[in-house]
Protein backbone atom coordinates (compact mmCIF):
# COMPACT_ATOMS: atom_id res chain seq x y z
CA UNK A 1 0.00 0.00 0.00
CA UNK A 2 1.58 3.32 -0.93
CA UNK A 3 1.34 6.77 0.46
CA UNK A 4 -1.47 7.99 -2.66
CA UNK A 5 -3.58 4.72 -2.03
CA UNK A 6 -3.68 5.83 2.09
CA UNK A 7 -4.45 9.29 0.72
CA UNK A 8 -6.94 8.05 -1.55
CA UNK A 9 -8.68 5.79 0.86
CA UNK A 10 -9.27 8.48 3.23
CA UNK A 11 -10.73 10.76 1.27
CA UNK A 12 -12.84 7.91 -0.48
CA UNK A 13 -14.16 5.88 2.15
CA UNK A 14 -13.24 7.79 5.55
CA UNK A 15 -10.18 7.46 8.10
CA UNK A 16 -11.40 4.10 9.88
CA UNK A 17 -10.74 2.06 6.90
CA UNK A 18 -7.14 3.49 6.21
CA UNK A 19 -6.80 3.39 9.54
CA UNK A 20 -7.50 -0.28 9.62
CA UNK A 21 -5.43 -1.19 6.37
CA UNK A 22 -2.28 0.65 8.51
CA UNK A 23 -0.10 -0.36 10.94
CA UNK A 24 4.05 0.14 12.19
CA UNK A 25 5.28 -1.59 8.79
CA UNK A 26 7.30 -1.20 5.73
CA UNK A 27 6.97 -2.18 2.23
CA UNK A 28 9.74 -1.27 -0.86
CA UNK A 29 9.40 -2.20 -4.30
CA UNK A 30 10.46 -5.99 -5.14
CA UNK A 31 14.22 -6.04 -5.99
CA UNK A 32 14.98 -3.26 -4.74
CA UNK A 33 18.04 -3.18 -1.84
CA UNK A 34 17.50 0.06 -0.49
CA UNK A 35 16.48 0.72 3.50
CA UNK A 36 12.64 1.72 3.56
CA UNK A 37 12.05 5.07 5.56
CA UNK A 38 11.00 4.69 8.96
CA UNK A 39 8.19 6.71 10.72
CA UNK A 40 6.83 7.05 14.07
CA UNK A 41 4.24 8.38 16.00
CA UNK A 42 4.15 9.88 20.06
CA UNK A 43 1.18 11.15 22.28
CA UNK A 44 2.48 12.13 25.57
CA UNK A 45 0.21 10.97 28.36
CA UNK A 46 -0.69 7.70 26.56
CA UNK A 47 -0.59 5.01 29.06
CA UNK A 48 0.43 1.47 28.17
CA UNK A 49 -4.00 0.64 28.21
CA UNK A 50 -3.81 3.11 25.46
CA UNK A 51 -6.05 5.81 27.61
CA UNK A 52 -4.98 9.37 28.23
CA UNK A 53 -6.39 11.20 30.99
CA UNK A 54 -9.47 13.67 29.84
CA UNK A 55 -8.66 17.13 29.39
CA UNK A 56 -4.83 16.53 28.37
CA UNK A 57 -3.86 18.57 25.54
CA UNK A 58 -3.51 15.85 23.00
CA UNK A 59 0.07 16.75 20.98
CA UNK A 60 0.82 14.54 18.55
CA UNK A 61 4.53 14.14 17.01
CA UNK A 62 5.21 12.36 13.87
CA UNK A 63 8.97 12.05 12.94
CA UNK A 64 9.68 10.08 9.57
CA UNK A 65 13.35 9.55 8.55
CA UNK A 66 15.49 7.99 5.55
CA UNK A 67 18.51 6.88 5.14
CA UNK A 68 19.10 8.71 1.65
CA UNK A 69 15.51 10.44 1.34
CA UNK A 70 11.97 11.16 2.11
CA UNK A 71 9.72 11.64 -0.62
CA UNK A 72 6.62 12.53 1.24
CA UNK A 73 4.93 12.26 4.45
CA UNK A 74 1.63 11.73 5.39
CA UNK A 75 -0.42 12.06 9.31
CA UNK A 76 -4.07 12.75 10.23
CA UNK A 77 -6.04 12.52 13.59
CA UNK A 78 -9.49 12.09 14.42
CA UNK A 79 -11.01 12.42 17.53
CA UNK A 80 -14.67 9.85 17.09
CA UNK A 81 -17.46 11.44 19.60
CA UNK A 82 -20.87 9.19 19.71
CA UNK A 83 -24.58 10.16 20.98
CA UNK A 84 -23.59 13.95 21.87
CA UNK A 85 -25.63 15.55 19.13
CA UNK A 86 -29.75 15.96 20.31
CA UNK A 87 -31.78 13.14 21.01
CA UNK A 88 -28.43 11.11 21.75
CA UNK A 89 -27.67 9.82 18.42
CA UNK A 90 -25.23 9.79 15.38
CA UNK A 91 -21.36 10.96 15.91
CA UNK A 92 -18.84 13.83 15.52
CA UNK A 93 -15.92 13.43 13.98
CA UNK A 94 -13.07 16.13 14.45
CA UNK A 95 -10.72 15.02 11.82
CA UNK A 96 -6.94 17.15 11.73
CA UNK A 97 -4.07 16.95 9.05
CA UNK A 98 -1.39 17.30 10.98
CA UNK A 99 1.16 16.89 8.36
CA UNK A 100 0.81 16.53 4.14
CA UNK A 101 4.33 17.37 2.74
CA UNK A 102 6.09 16.29 -0.49
CA UNK A 103 9.88 17.10 -0.70
CA UNK A 104 11.50 18.44 -3.14
CA UNK A 105 15.37 18.60 -1.57
CA UNK A 106 17.05 15.46 -0.05
CA UNK A 107 15.64 15.53 3.31
CA UNK A 108 16.43 12.76 5.64
CA UNK A 109 14.58 13.41 8.54
CA UNK A 110 10.91 15.52 9.15
CA UNK A 111 9.20 15.56 12.60
CA UNK A 112 5.58 17.47 12.93
CA UNK A 113 3.97 18.41 15.86
CA UNK A 114 0.12 19.16 15.62
CA UNK A 115 -2.77 18.45 18.18
CA UNK A 116 -5.93 17.64 18.09
CA UNK A 117 -8.89 20.27 19.36
CA UNK A 118 -10.57 19.15 23.05
CA UNK A 119 -13.82 21.65 22.52
CA UNK A 120 -16.75 19.97 22.51
CA UNK A 121 -15.01 16.74 23.53
CA UNK A 122 -16.43 14.32 26.16
CA UNK A 123 -14.97 10.97 28.34
CA UNK A 124 -15.20 8.02 26.02
CA UNK A 125 -13.80 9.77 22.99
CA UNK A 126 -11.83 7.93 20.21
CA UNK A 127 -8.24 9.01 19.14
CA UNK A 128 -7.13 8.43 16.47
CA UNK A 129 -3.85 8.66 14.29
CA UNK A 130 -2.42 7.43 11.01
CA UNK A 131 1.33 8.04 9.63
CA UNK A 132 2.73 6.80 6.32
CA UNK A 133 6.28 8.05 4.61
CA UNK A 134 7.47 7.29 1.18
CA UNK A 135 10.97 7.70 0.06
CA UNK A 136 11.95 8.33 -3.33
CA UNK A 137 12.34 4.73 -4.68
CA UNK A 138 8.72 3.96 -3.76
CA UNK A 139 9.77 2.13 -0.48
CA UNK A 140 7.16 3.38 2.27
CA UNK A 141 6.69 2.67 5.90
CA UNK A 142 3.32 3.34 8.41
CA UNK A 143 2.79 3.96 11.78
CA UNK A 144 -1.06 4.42 13.94
CA UNK A 145 -2.25 4.69 17.58
CA UNK A 146 -5.47 4.48 18.92
CA UNK A 147 -6.41 5.87 22.60
CA UNK A 148 -9.57 6.72 24.01
CA UNK A 149 -9.98 9.61 26.67
CA UNK A 150 -10.87 8.95 29.87
CA UNK A 151 -12.40 10.85 33.30
CA UNK A 152 -11.07 9.82 36.34
CA UNK A 153 -12.90 12.66 38.34
CA UNK A 154 -16.35 11.81 39.36
CA UNK A 155 -19.27 14.61 39.03
CA UNK A 156 -19.98 16.83 41.28
CA UNK A 157 -23.47 17.05 42.69
CA UNK A 158 -25.28 19.67 45.49
CA UNK A 159 -28.53 18.92 46.71
CA UNK A 160 -30.66 22.79 46.49
CA UNK A 161 -33.74 21.45 47.92
CA UNK A 162 -35.45 20.68 50.09
CA UNK A 163 -33.33 21.91 53.07
CA UNK A 164 -32.43 19.60 55.59
CA UNK A 165 -35.46 19.12 58.34
CA UNK A 166 -37.94 19.59 55.81
CA UNK A 167 -40.81 17.52 55.21
CA UNK A 168 -42.07 16.09 51.71
CA UNK A 169 -45.02 14.98 50.35
CA UNK A 170 -45.30 13.08 47.09
CA UNK A 171 -46.33 14.13 43.57
CA UNK A 172 -47.25 17.70 45.87
CA UNK A 173 -46.32 20.35 43.12
CA UNK A 174 -44.89 22.69 45.83
CA UNK A 175 -42.68 20.20 47.22
CA UNK A 176 -39.95 19.49 44.65
CA UNK A 177 -36.64 18.18 45.08
CA UNK A 178 -33.93 20.58 43.27
CA UNK A 179 -29.94 19.34 42.29
CA UNK A 180 -27.30 21.20 40.54
CA UNK A 181 -24.69 19.01 38.93
CA UNK A 182 -21.24 19.30 36.83
CA UNK A 183 -18.65 17.27 35.15
CA UNK A 184 -16.14 18.56 32.87
CA UNK A 185 -16.64 15.47 30.42
CA UNK A 186 -20.38 15.65 30.29
CA UNK A 187 -23.47 13.86 32.73
CA UNK A 188 -25.47 11.05 31.40
CA UNK A 189 -27.66 10.77 34.39
CA UNK A 190 -29.26 12.48 36.99
CA UNK A 191 -31.32 11.51 40.25
CA UNK A 192 -32.17 11.30 43.67
CA UNK A 193 -32.69 8.58 45.92
CA UNK A 194 -35.12 8.66 49.26
CA UNK A 195 -33.76 6.57 52.29
CA UNK A 196 -35.33 5.45 55.44
CA UNK A 197 -33.96 4.14 58.50
CA UNK A 198 -34.77 0.15 59.19
CA UNK A 199 -33.19 -1.18 62.03
CA UNK A 200 -30.97 1.08 62.81
CA UNK A 201 -29.67 1.01 59.21
CA UNK A 202 -30.13 3.43 55.92
CA UNK A 203 -32.47 1.72 52.91
CA UNK A 204 -32.93 3.27 50.32
CA UNK A 205 -37.11 3.30 49.70
CA UNK A 206 -37.26 4.63 46.47
CA UNK A 207 -35.33 5.96 43.43
CA UNK A 208 -35.97 8.11 40.39
CA UNK A 209 -33.39 8.40 37.73
CA UNK A 210 -33.39 10.78 34.49
CA UNK A 211 -30.89 9.87 31.56
CA UNK A 212 -29.54 12.97 29.52
CA UNK A 213 -29.19 11.89 25.72
CA UNK A 214 -27.31 14.99 25.38
CA UNK A 215 -24.25 15.25 27.44
CA UNK A 216 -24.04 18.25 29.39
CA UNK A 217 -21.39 19.57 31.57
CA UNK A 218 -23.47 21.60 34.12
CA UNK A 219 -27.41 21.20 35.02
CA UNK A 220 -29.71 22.40 37.37
CA UNK A 221 -32.95 19.81 37.36
CA UNK A 222 -35.74 19.60 39.20
CA UNK A 223 -38.13 17.19 40.12
CA UNK A 224 -41.55 16.50 41.81
CA UNK A 225 -40.99 15.08 44.55
CA UNK A 226 -42.38 10.95 44.15
CA UNK A 227 -41.28 8.12 46.71
CA UNK A 228 -42.76 4.81 47.41
CA UNK A 229 -45.53 5.49 50.29
CA UNK A 230 -47.95 2.54 49.05
CA UNK A 231 -47.62 -1.15 49.94
CA UNK A 232 -45.90 -3.51 47.24
CA UNK A 233 -48.54 -5.35 45.93
CA UNK A 234 -49.93 -1.87 44.80
CA UNK A 235 -47.41 0.77 44.20
CA UNK A 236 -47.95 2.89 41.11
CA UNK A 237 -45.99 2.97 37.69
CA UNK A 238 -43.84 5.74 37.30
CA UNK A 239 -42.58 7.20 34.11
CA UNK A 240 -39.50 8.75 33.77
CA UNK A 241 -38.16 11.52 31.59
CA UNK A 242 -36.69 15.10 31.65
CA UNK A 243 -39.80 16.40 32.44
CA UNK A 244 -41.05 15.61 35.84
CA UNK A 245 -42.21 11.94 36.49
CA UNK A 246 -45.59 11.05 36.34
CA UNK A 247 -47.42 8.38 38.34
CA UNK A 248 -50.35 6.57 36.90
CA UNK A 249 -52.01 4.61 39.73
CA UNK A 250 -55.30 2.32 39.97
CA UNK A 251 -55.24 2.45 43.82
CA UNK A 252 -55.94 5.55 45.93
CA UNK A 253 -52.75 7.14 47.47
CA UNK A 254 -52.97 7.61 51.31
CA UNK A 255 -51.67 10.91 52.31
CA UNK A 256 -48.11 10.24 54.03
CA UNK A 257 -44.49 11.77 54.03
CA UNK A 258 -40.91 11.59 54.10
CA UNK A 259 -38.01 13.07 55.56
CA UNK A 260 -34.66 14.05 54.23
Amino acid sequence: MTHKILRSAVGAIGFAAALAACDSSSTQPTGDVNNPPKVTISVPGVNAANRITFGTPINITVTATDDIALLSVLAIATRDTAGIIAGGSGRITVTVIGADTTFHAAVGQFTKTFNVALDGARSGDTIRVAASAMDGNGASAFDSLKFVMYDSVPPVVRLIAPLRGATLKSQVVTDSIKLTATDSSGLTQVGYDVLSVVGGALVTRWTVQTTLSVRPTNLTQGFIADFDTLSPASRCAVTRSLAPPTRSCSTTRSSSSTRR
